[in-house]
């Protein structure tokens, strides 16, 4: 039990750290550039995470997972699928990115999208060896890395502001993202990276990821389709309000849906050949997400809106029935992050999909 609470603490404060270094990045950003301009820094990251959420095969879930999560087979398997999606998405954003910018009405900005491709291609050869200390409750590596690159990406567009005053910073803090995040997973690695081609691996992990696969797609139709119907009816300005309520909101939630499944899914996974150990964390565990649900909506759903506008200027101020419906949101999100996980832990994957089918 020592060691859940150790991991915890370790996990919540990392991120709680790492996110408000992102929310600052955000937050100069918001108030060095104009809306429109912050709107077509959103469209960076939105555009990243859409093409990512589309070919996430959860190889990460699967070393946590699986009994054999250990040996160098699988994780070396995993580093070559990784490599080969981050290559898919790098020339998906480089060649299209003239219809990227078309999508979001700003086609002047097409060569900022072509240098975004950067950022996927370096994340495809990042070390998975942090995602395989998680099987004996070691956190502290993948925590760092996140931190770390969060940390750094909010010190890049320090550096920068004497520079740049506009869209760029943002372009350019994301790229700086993705290599500390690459440079730190080698670095907290104990094995060697490595590669190779496994048929029998290749088939096992597709097996295990393409109804996540398909569940991504709807992922992206419910978490950034509203971005991107927004980005492409209303303009780039007012993507910029609408992305500054959801993230006000939503980056509490991510803590909470990180650190709890990030804990949760080890022990669940290690317990789930044995019922009554299984029932046991799962009951502590769903008992835990709903309390920190209830915790964190109340009060951004009553003081949210009036702190964006205090926070950020006049230009972003909205109305305040979004938030309100946004906290609903969140809180269902939250609370469906521990199916999900108890899904996952189980190597049930279809489960996922059919929930979110539903949804």
């Amino acid at each position: 039990m020592k060691s859940i609470y150790k991991a915890g603490w370790l996990l919540s404060s990392t991120q709680a750290v790492g996110l408000l270094a992102t929310f600052l990045r955000n937050l100069l950003i918001a108030r060095l550039v104009t809306p429109d301009e912050y709107g077509i820094a959103v469209t960076f990251a939105l555009a990243i995470s859409a093409l990512e959420m589309a070919s996430d095969f959860a190889w990460d879930k699967l070393i946590i997972q699986s009994d054999d999560g250990d040996g160098a087979r699988l994780v070396n398997s995993a580093h070559t699928m990784m490599v080969i999606r981050g290559v898919l998405i790098a020339a998906g954003i480089f060649f299209f990115a003239d219809s990227i910018a078309e999508i979001f009405g700003v086609p002047e900005v097409a060569s900022s999208y072509e240098l975004l491709a950067v950022a996927p291609l370096l994340r495809g050869f990042a070390h998975l060896d942090v995602k395989r200390f998680q099987r004996k409750m070691r956190f502290h590596a993948e925590a760092y890395v996140l931190l770390f690159s969060q940390l750094a990406s909010l010190a890049s567009v320090f550096a920068l502001i004497p520079f740049i005053e506009d869209h760029t910073l943002m372009l350019y803090a994301v790229i700086t993202q993705a290599s500390v995040q690459l440079i730190s997973s080698h670095y907290f690695a104990e094995r060697q990276y490595g590669v190779c081609f496994d048929r029998e691996m290749f088939v096992r992990m597709v097996v295990f990821g393409w109804p996540l696969i398909l569940n991504s797609f709807l992922m992206i139709a419910s978490n950034e389709g509203d971005k991107l119907l927004v980005g492409n009816a209303f303009g780039v300005t007012e993507l910029a309000l609408y992305s500054i309520v959801v993230m006000l909101i939503y980056s509490p939630g991510v803590i909470i849906r990180k650190t709890t499944s990030s804990i949760a899914l080890p022990i669940l996974s290690k317990a789930k050949d044995d019922a009554d150990a299984f029932y046991k964390a799962n009951r502590i565990y769903a008992g835990a997400v709903m309390f920190a649900t209830v915790a964190l909506i109340v009060p951004v759903s009553l003081f949210g809106s009036s702190f964006i506008e205090d926070v950020f200027g006049d230009g972003y101020s909205g109305p305040v029935i979004l938030v309100t419906w946004l906290c609903v949101g969140l809180g269902a999100q939250i609370i469906r992050s521990w199916p999900v996980t108890v899904s996952l832990a189980m190597g049930d994957t279809k489960n996922v999909l059919y929930g979110n089918i539903y949804r």
